[in-house]
C-alpha cells in the first residue's frame, strides 16, 4: 500500500471490514469493494462516515466524489474514521396501470396477432424460394443498372443501387405482374361478373390459400364466379392467383422483396388500407412503398392526395411490431385526437411485449442490431410527432435545425416512375380501383 493509500473500517451487521481508498480511484470503485464484502448493491448502500468518537463527518460517502476522495484517504490513513453500512430499503413498486378493458383492447391484440402472422410467411424460407422462381431478377437488376446510368448522364440526382432495384421491383410487380381486381371476370363468359351476390365460406382449396372469405359475383350468363381473398403469398405469385386488392398486393410484394434480400414488412392502415417497408442501407431507414400505386417514400401520400383521416398505422416483420403512425401525418395532433380505440400507453407496452417475446430465441448480435435500428427509428418518430421548436436567430440554431428541416423534406418530396405533376402522389388521389368505388370511399383527393 503507497503513501497516497488508506484503510477505512466499515462495519456492516456487526462485522468489521477493511476496505483500500485511494485518491486516484473513482467512488464507484469504492463501492464496489463495499458490494464483494457485504452484497449489499450500490443503489442500496446507505453509509454513515464518523469519528471514533462518534461524531458523524458525512451521512453518504458520495459526498467524498472527485476531489474530496482524498479527504477520505487522509482520514482513512490517519485512522481518524470509520464507516457504518446500513442497507436502504428498495423504492416502493410503482402502482400498477389499471387492467385494461379487454372487451375494448381484443379488437386491436387480433390485429396485431394476425399482422404478425402474415409477416411470418414473409420470412418463410420455401415461401421466398417459391417466389424467387417467379421473379426476374437479373432482368431488373439490369434494368436498374441501366436506369441509373441514364440519370448519371442526364446530371439527375442519383439514388443508390438498392434503391434503384426497388424501384426496377416495384414497376415490375404493378405493371408487368400483378392485376387489380374490382369485381373478377366472369368464369364461362369472360365479362366483367358486376352483380355482387353475397359471401360463402371458402372451400378446401381456398383454405388452403389463406382464404377465410370469398366473394360471390353473378356473370351476364348468370354464372356465380368465387373471387377468394387468398393470404398465402406463394399462392398469390402462382400463375392463377396473381390478382387482387392491396390487401394482395401488399402481402405478395413484401414476399418478392423479402425474397432478394430486402428487409421488409407489412404495413397495416386501420382505415382500410394495407401497402409495405422496405430499409433500405444507402439511406439508413425504413422507406414507404406501395405496390398498388407504384409509389416509393411517398408517406403523406394518403393524408395529402388522397384526404385520409388516419389513426393507427402499424408495420410488422417476423421479429417485431411498429406503431409508425407518425411517418404518414404530416396533422398528428389531429391523428392523435383521432387514435381512441385503446389508450396510446396501452398500445406501447403492449407492443413492446410483444417485441421482447418474439426477440428472446435470436441471438445477441441479431437482437443488438434490431434494437439499434429500432432506437434510430424511435428517434424519428417521435420527432414526426413532435411540435417543430421555435426557430432560432442564430447561425446556432440554424445549423441544429437542419437535419430535421432534410428529413422532413424527404418525407414531403414523395416518389413515383415520371415527371409530369399528375404523378407525384402528395398531389392525386388514389389511382386503382374504379372511379366510383374512389370516390364511395372518399379517396379521390377532391
Amino acid at each position: 500500500m503507497d503513501d497516497a493509500d488508506g484503510l477505512l473500517e466499515l462495519k456492516f451487521d456487526g462485522v468489521s471490514h477493511w476496505l483500500r481508498v485511494h485518491v486516484d480511484e473513482p467512488l464507484a470503485l469504492l463501492e464496489a469493494q463495499i458490494f464483494s464484502c457485504t452484497e449489499v448493491y450500490p443503489d442500496e448502500q446507505a453509509c454513515t462516515l464518523h469519528t471514533a468518537d462518534g461524531t458523524v463527518l458525512s451521512d453518504t460517502l458520495s459526498e467524498f466524489g472527485g476531489d474530496r476522495l482524498a479527504l477520505l484517504a487522509e482520514l482513512a490513513r490517519e485512522a481518524s474514521a470509520c464507516a457504518t453500512l446500513t442497507r436502504r430499503p428498495p423504492p416502493p413498486p410503482p402502482t400498477p396501470a389499471p387492467a385494461p378493458n379487454p372487451i375494448l383492447t381484443a379488437p386491436m391484440e387480433r390485429r396485431i396477432l394476425s399482422g404478425l402472422e402474415t409477416a411470418r410467411l414473409h420470412d418463410d424460407a420455401d415461401e421466398q424460394r417459391k417466389a424467387r422462381e417467379v421473379i426476374p431478377w437479373d432482368e431488373l437488376v439490369a434494368k436498374a443498372a441501366e436506369a441509373a446510368a441514364t440519370a448519371r448522364a442526364a446530371a439527375a440526382a442519383v439514388a443508390a443501387d438498392d434503391e434503384w432495384r426497388l424501384r426496377e421491383l416495384l414497376r415490375w410487380f404493378k405493371f408487368g405482374f400483378f392485376s387489380w381486381v374490382d369485381k373478377p371476370k366472369c368464369e364461362v363468359s369472360g365479362q366483367p361478373a358486376s352483380e355482387f351476390v353475397g359471401m360463402a365460406p371458402p372451400n378446401a382449396e381456398e383454405r388452403a390459400g389463406g382464404a377465410s372469405r370469398v366473394e360471390v359475383y353473378r356473370g351476364p350468363t348468370g354464372h356465380l364466379t368465387r373471387f377468394a381473398r387468398l393470404n398465402v403469398p406463394s399462392v398469390l405469385l402462382s400463375e392463377r392467383h396473381r390478382r387482387g386488392r392491396c390487401g394482395e398486393f401488399a402481402n405478395a410484394f413484401t414476399l418478392c422483396c423479402r425474397a432478394v434480400g430486402y428487409d421488409a414488412r407489412w404495413v397495416l392502415d386501420l382505415t382500410d388500407h394495407v401497402w409495405c417497408e422496405v430499409w433500405l442501407t444507402s439511406r439508413g431507414r425504413w422507406v414507404h412503398a406501395d405496390p398498388c400505386e407504384n409509389a416509393l417514400d411517398a408517406p403523406l401520400m394518403y393524408e395529402r392526395g388522397w384526404g385520409k383521416r388516419l389513426t393507427y398505422v402499424l408495420a410488422f416483420s417476423r421479429h417485431e411490431v411498429c406503431d409508425v403512425s407518425a411517418r404518414y401525418s404530416a396533422r398528428w395532433e389531429e391523428t392523435l385526437a383521432r387514435r381512441t380505440e385503446v389508450k396510446e400507453g396501452w398500445l406501447e407496452l403492449t407492443i413492446a411485449s410483444i417485441n421482447q417475446r418474439l426477440q428472446a430465441p435470436l441471438s445477441p448480435t441479431r437482437r443488438a442490431a434490431i434494437g439499434e435500428r429500432g432506437r434510430a427509428e424511435r428517434a424519428e418518430l417521435d420527432a414526426l410527432s413532435s411540435p417543430p421548436p421555435p426557430a432560432e436567430a442564430t447561425s446556432e440554431g440554424a445549423e441544429a435545425a437542419a437535419p430535421a428541416a432534410a428529413g422532413e423534406a424527404e418525407r414531403e418530396a414523395g416518389s413515383a416512375d415520371g415527371a409530369d405533376a399528375s404523378d407525384d402522389p402528395l398531389r392525386r388521389g388514389r389511382q386503382t380501383g374504379s372511379l366510383e368505388w374512389r370516390k364511395a370511399r372518399g379517396e379521390t383527393g377532391e
